[in-house]
Formats: structure tokens, sequence, C-alpha cells
């Protein structure tokens, strides 16, 4: 389930690059083909690439219901990180209003529960598999293995800095990911009991897990506008950006070796990130 490390680093090289620029900074000369908005348009030239690539990937794709639902979470988590771009370690602990979670606390919730969710999932699964129709909830005595031996969770794991977070969260969230890959839409009206007065469906808790980080990263971003950290023009390029990488990496998963398409992408994408730098520079 290969999900194409040059490709994403080219993306995010290019984000390192321009996320930090005043949106002024964005004009900046640069022309392609006709096209003379300035560094600004090489965001669009990126987001065309991704896109493109996307739709090659995808022509003859078939993805089950359980791989739709976990595009969506792949697409959230995505966009999460679009909203941390920039945000400094400074802001981790900083209440954005008296008695409102940092944002330490904020991922700290969120990292924890999408882990928890994902017991509570494989548990059912593993009951139907084994043929078992008794709905059972998931012992007490097996969270600690999965948080701690599963999942590298400690005491001190949130205490890093913010990008030592963001490393931990992109390691559980992949397992989540390969976790619930194979499975098939009659497992998604399983139930699986947590701490609801009603069992939900697998389907609900598959699809919790983008709904549920939407839900904070939108109260993520309104607090980091109230730290005066808002989202300056670059971000919500990238933002975009973002959004078509995880398009063309849940399409990767599917796949047994790297797409040359992946290859090629990120061959292009490095030489546009070269052109804005020396736009960038000659602009000064």
């Amino acid at each position: 389930m290969p999900i194409s490390k040059p490709l994403r680093e080219s993306v995010l090289a290019f984000s390192a690059l321009t996320q930090p620029l005043p949106d002024e900074r964005l004009d900046a000369s640069w022309n392609w083909r006709g096209y003379e908005e300035g560094v600004r348009f090489i965001h669009f030239r990126v987001l065309e690439e991704l896109n493109w690539l996307s739709a090659l990937l995808g022509a003859n794709a078939v993805q089950s219901s359980a791989q739709r639902l976990l595009a969506q979470h792949h697409a959230a988590w995505w966009d999460l990180q679009s909203v941390l771009l920039g945000v400094g370690d400074d802001l981790l602990d900083k209440e954005p209003t008296p008695g409102e979670w940092t944002l330490r606390q904020t991922l700290d919730h969120l990292i924890e529960v999408e882990w928890a969710h994902t017991k509570i999932s494989e548990f059912a699964l593993q009951q139907v598999r084994a043929g078992k129709t008794e709905l059972l909830s998931v012992p007490e005595e097996e969270f600690e293995p999965h948080f701690v031996t599963r999942g590298g969770f400690s005491e001190t794991i949130f205490e890093g800095t913010l990008s030592e977070i963001q490393a931990f969260h992109e390691t559980t969230h992949q397992k989540v990911l390969e976790a619930f890959w194979d499975v098939q839409t009659d497992e998604l009206h399983q139930k699986a009991p947590f701490w609801e007065p009603e069992a939900f469906e697998i389907a609900f808790r598959l699809g919790r897990f983008s709904s549920h980080m939407a839900q904070h990263t939108v109260q993520i971003e309104k607090n980091l506008a109230r730290l005066e950290h808002p989202l300056n023009e670059a971000s919500h390029l990238h933002r975009r950006i973002f959004a078509a990488l995880a398009g063309v990496e849940i399409l990767c998963l599917g796949t047994v070796e790297e797409p040359v398409e992946c290859r090629e992408t990120t061959e292009y994408l490095g030489r546009l990130t070269g052109e804005a730098k020396s736009a960038l520079e000659m602009a000064t």
C-alpha cells in the first residue's frame, strides 16, 4: 500500500517555501505560456498537476465503500495539516480564550479518540469474521496494549513540539488506513458498541473519523485566528493543494507499486519549486 514519499515531500517543500510569504510577495514575476500572474500562479500549476495525476490514477480505479470512507478521512487529515502550516510551538499551549482548549490539548484529544475508535471497529470486525453473533464491547484490558504497544502512546507523547506531534499522528493515521482498507461492504453494517447509549455500525465509525477531524480542524482554525494567526493567502492555496494530494495518495494505497506518473509529477513539482525560488530571489 505505497504512498509516494517523494511526491509528498515535493509538495511539502513547495509549501515550506511559499507559505510564510506575505500576500504581496506572491506577485513576484513568473510567466507560464502566456499566464503572467506571478508566483501566485505556480500554486495553481501545482494544483492542476496533482488534479491531473488524480484523474489519471483514478480513471480505472474501483474503490469499496470502506475505501471511500477512508479517502474522506485522509482528505480531512490533510486539511488539518494545511491549517497547521506555519504554526509555531509558541502557540501550542496558549489559551485562545479562558477555559478554551489549547492546540496541544485539542490534538491530544483528536489523536486519542481516533485511535480508540480504531480499536472499537477492529474488535467488532474480529467478532463478525469469527462468526460470533453476540454483541460485545471491547474488554477493558485490551485498550492498554492497543494504545501502548501497537499505537506507541505514552504519558509524554504529546509533550513534544508541534512537528513531533504531527509526525506521531501521521504514523497512527497510516495505521488506521491500513487497518480498514480491506473491509467489505456487508461488514460495515456490523454493530460496534462504545460509550454511546446505542451501538453504532462500523460504517458510522469509519465516517466519524473524517467528521471528528473536521470538527476539531474548524476549532483549531478558529482559535488560531483568536491567537492572531489567521491563514494567509498562501495557506489558503496550499489547503487546496493538500486536498488534491490527498486524492492522489488514497488512489496510490490501492496499488502494488508506485505509479510511474507519480515519479514524473514529483520531478515536475521539483522544477516548479526551483522556479518559484528563483523568481522570489530576483524580486528582492
